[in-house]
């Protein structure tokens, strides 16, 4: 298990890059498990699949969204109407 997050109190689900993925063959992920709560994952529904990624930020990876590919929290992980969602990204022209 990766270090924990600096701000842990009211945190819903973390998902971190380096854990609990599941991936077919072409390296896009089925599925997302969080790495603080047993059983809770994000899930890719069909074909639109984010592609994982080695090494893309500071030697860590990445899931790229690229377009119309998502993942889905499982229902009633986040069961609040206002939260916050806090994303590490990089944007990039390819």
């Amino acid at each position: 298990m990766p270090s924990p997050p600096p701000i842990t109190d009211g945190l819903s689900v973390w998902l971190c890059s380096d854990t609990n993925l599941d991936f077919q063959l072409d390296g896009t992920v089925v599925s997302w498990g969080a790495a603080d709560v047993e059983g809770v994952r994000a899930a890719a529904i069909g074909s639109s699949r984010p592609q994982w990624l080695e090494n893309q930020i500071n030697g860590y990876p990445v899931l790229r969204f690229a377009g119309a590919q998502a993942l889905f929290l499982e229902t009633g992980v986040i069961a609040q109407n206002t939260f916050t969602l806090i994303v590490v990204g990089r944007s990039f022209d390819e």
